[in-house]
């Protein structure tokens, strides 16, 4: 007994969402084809000259009309079981009795549900669209084309013959399935077969089929992914930056290169130095002994040759004596006489760099001695003239 009860409760359960579609069949016998019906003001077929049509429970107004004939208007109360209108077209001037309502003779009706995997899914009975997913409906007794029908899907079809309470149930196969496309770069172009499609994040319901799925960015490396669409699928593109080449010339050969801080390498000996770099904006610095560090902005989002002159950070000097102190009868060479020493170490040539800052600077000839402090500056040249002088005294 219990058993019994559950499953009553069950199927009324079941049967309440189904109920609240109910529909039932409104058939109308006219004597004239190719009058319009209408439902409540809206046109819902033609007259063959007989016309059928599911309908809900209420109150309807029903209007026939044709072209050179009265209008027909009667307003019918639709319960449970199908209704029948005799309706005759007259000519103008021309007069009948209204038609009245009549219950079809002995009519036997059947419920007719449809069931289907997609919800919301639409149903058309005889070409009509009768409701949607889950459905049911009143029908008289007879052969019923069902079509079940939902975007995406592939049409269901069926024939079904009601001669008792009929259940129809629609397996959709999906026709289309969702492509998404998303990417590191935001804003990347996607192609779809060579055909531009949109930009990222992107989806689209496409066909099962095979498709070529290029990413494009500016500055990056084409992403392409080949894929066979037969159910939902996912391309992340990762994009990788195009390299640029990035030319530095008229260098200090061993000069050091940084981009950012980052060490990218050292000028070769021809003073040349060549990488190759992704976009973007960077802090270039040169660095060389000898030579102030040179900095500056470059931009890459294209090949890029920059000459650097770099500006020398050491002292030159030169040691120089006029000739008017040298002395004619000397024989031989008189540089071999000289000494020069900087802070105290000797000097093998008469010329050289010197960092910045005071230096004791001494010459020595036989027996003579020459000593001066000097203060040298970054980037000047410094002639060393000695000069020899008699002095009198009283």
């Amino acid at each position: 007994m219990k058993r019994t009860i559950l499953l009553l409760t069950a199927l009324a359960l079941l049967a309440a969402p189904l109920m609240a579609q109910s529909k039932t069949s409104l058939n109308i016998v006219c004597n004239e084809a190719g009058a319009q019906v209408l439902l409540n003001g809206k046109l819902v077929g033609y007259t063959t000259p007989n016309f059928s049509f599911l309908v809900a429970r209420g109150k309807w107004t029903v209007l026939v009309k044709k072209a050179g004939f009265q209008d027909f208007m009667q307003t019918i109360d639709v319960k449970s079981s199908p209704i029948t209108l005799n309706v005759t077209l007259l000519r103008p001037g021309a007069t009948l009795p209204p038609p009245t309502t009549t219950p079809p003779p002995a009519p036997t009706t059947y419920s007719i549900s449809v069931q289907s995997n997609v919800a919301n899914a639409e149903v058309y009975i005889n070409g009509i669209l009768a409701g949607r997913t889950p459905f049911i409906g009143n029908v008289a007794s007879g052969s019923y084309t069902v079509v079940v029908r939902a975007p995406g899907y592939a049409d269901y079809t069926e024939n079904v013959r009601v001669d008792g309470n009929k259940l129809v149930t629609a397996t959709l196969g999906a026709t289309s399935f969702q492509l998404t496309v998303t990417a590191n770069v935001a804003g990347a172009q996607v192609l779809l077969n060579g055909a531009t499609a949109g930009t990222v994040p992107y989806a689209v319901a496409l066909p099962t089929g095979t498709y070529t799925v290029v990413v494009r960015a500016p500055n990056h490396v084409d992403y392409t992914e080949t894929v066979a669409l037969s159910a939902p699928r996912r391309v992340n593109a990762t994009l990788t930056p195009m390299l640029y080449p990035f030319s530095l010339k008229s260098l200090v050969p061993g000069a050091e290169i940084f981009l950012d801080g980052i060490k990218l390498g050292a000028a070769n000996a021809a003073g040349e130095f060549l990488a190759q770099i992704k976009p973007g904006r960077y802090t270039l610095t040169i660095k060389a002994l000898g030579f102030f560090d040179f900095t500056t902005v470059v931009d890459i989002g294209s090949a890029v040759t920059l000459p650097v002159a770099l500006k020398p950070s050491m002292a030159e000097f030169e040691l120089s004596i006029a000739a008017a102190s040298i002395n004619p009868d000397l024989k031989g060479n008189p540089w071999s006489q000289l000494r020069l020493y900087i802070d105290g170490k000797a000097q093998k040539d008469f010329k050289g760099s010197l960092e910045p800052g005071k230096h004791t600077v001494t010459m020595i000839s036989g027996a003579f001695k020459i000593e001066t402090i000097v203060d040298f500056e970054a980037g000047k040249n410094y002639v060393l003239e000695p000069l020899l002088m008699l002095t009198v005294k009283p």
